[in-house]
């Protein structure tokens, strides 16, 4: 199969053809509509993070969107450190597979995947839906990926308003797209920022 490959750490992947992955007991073979370029599977293909290869050549990549023998499109982790999702095929274990609608677009699916998660699993396991439902959320970092997902995830969850922070300008005017119904930018300016929370608490 074709995949990108890491022969050595200190470069970066090289496109090339790779070994098939073997299909084990439980494991389905998946073919690859679109890989998540993660910090992670940056971090495993330079060799830096804890749980990065230590053998090469690997296919970097962790997770990804895939399309099944019998045409289901999933989401997927992968756990195998050699036979990463930078590829096109990956196997997989079938209870891993996450089944998504086919119409969706895989390359999004899988770019969004990770940080929604992230924050996803802030809100629903630290919080709790009873905490947000009727409530006003305040996200700090709202301009970054798992930011802007926090919003719609706290409307999901029943939030009444959610407040975007951060510093980028352009970024905050976007956020409407998400569902914000006020934002607040950072600024070295503390009175500025007094004020600007102080309107907050003032509507509460």
């Amino acid at each position: 199969m074709k995949a990108a490959i890491i022969n050595d750490f200190t470069r970066g992947p090289e496109y090339g053809d790779f070994p098939n992955p073997k299909v084990e007991d439980g494991e389905v073979e998946v073919h690859i509509l679109a890989a998540a370029v993660s910090q992670l599977a940056r971090a495993r293909a330079n060799g830096t993070h804890y749980s990065a290869a230590s053998t090469l050549p690997i296919v970097p990549g962790v997770d990804a969107v895939g399309e099944t023998a019998d045409g289901e499109h999933v989401y997927f982790n992968s756990s195998n450190n050699v036979y990463g999702t930078l590829a096109e095929k990956a196997v997989v274990n079938r209870r891993a597979l996450f089944p998504i609608d086919n119409t969706a677009d895989p390359a999004v699916v899988a770019a969004t995947a990770n940080p929604a998660m992230s924050s996803f699993m802030a809100i629903k396991e630290r919080l709790g839906e009873d905490k947000i439902r009727g409530k006003r959320v305040l996200v700090l970092g709202a301009t970054g990926a798992s930011g802007q997902l926090a919003i719609p995830i706290s409307i999901s969850f029943g939030a009444t308003e959610v407040i975007g922070v951060g510093r980028n300008p352009e970024k905050l005017a976007k956020l409407s797209q998400f569902g914000v119904t006020s934002t607040i930018k950072l600024t070295d300016n503390d009175d500025q920022l007094k004020a600007d929370l102080a309107k907050i608490r003032n509507t509460l």
